[in-house]
């Protein structure tokens, strides 16, 4: 899915789907299965998004935790975002979702691994050791040379290298430092470890990777 700069409280979907891929319609009856009044529940495509949204209208009274626990399930499972005309609520409920959504990323990296037969070697970080021999043993795990694609910057946040991913050259694009099927090991290898449970966090800043230096 692709998501607009101005999409509120939404993070970046799992990379699982499901197995066929469910109409709107589908998806209001599911986001309606939460309990959520029929009334209230609308799918409109949204221009600047490219992608259907299904939208809950404001209402006197905000839905308890878990049936917007039920509709982030929902979400994940029909691959739709669901969003909240009430500001305070679509607050509320993004918090939950990413709650919801980070959980299933990491069984389904576990899955995907243990499928593999390579769960019980997975890396994880170490109390006290440096971060920057955790993000080695993971390239080292994936088959890719150490140091060429993961970086550390200080004790609690690990990006990609300045030319991990490829860069544009006068001659085309040069190619990362992973294959494809490296580089979803490694993705799945760091949701695996619940990096978040240990206080780091993985993936692209923008500039505060640089600051960070």
């Amino acid at each position: 899915m692709v998501v607009g700069a101005s999409l509120p409280a939404a993070t970046a979907r799992s990379n699982s789907s499901p197995a066929t891929l469910m109409s709107p319609a589908q998806a209001r009856q599911l986001v309606i299965g939460c309990g959520v009044q029929a009334h209230r529940v609308s799918v409109s495509f949204e221009r600047e998004w490219q992608e259907d949204i299904i939208w809950i209208a404001q209402n006197n009274s905000s839905l308890p935790k878990a049936k917007l626990a039920c509709l982030a399930r929902a979400s994940l499972r029909s691959i739709y975002y669901v969003q909240f005309r009430d500001q305070a609520e679509q607050k509320q409920y993004g918090l939950i979702y990413e709650r919801i959504e980070y959980q299933a990323e990491v069984s389904q990296a576990r899955q995907w691994l243990a499928e593999r037969r390579r769960l019980s070697t997975l890396p994880l970080p170490k109390k006290g050791a440096p971060l920057a021999s955790y993000a080695k043993a993971v390239e080292t795990f994936c088959g890719v040379k150490a140091g060429s694609l993961l970086v550390a910057r200080g004790d609690d946040f690990i990006t990609y290298t300045e030319n991990g991913l490829g860069r544009i050259t006068p001659n085309g694009i040069e190619a990362g430092a992973a294959t494809d099927k490296q580089f979803e090991c490694v993705s799945k290898a760091t949701s695996a470890a619940d990096l978040r449970s240990s206080g780091i966090h993985f993936g692209f800043v923008g500039n505060a990777a640089n600051e960070a230096r």
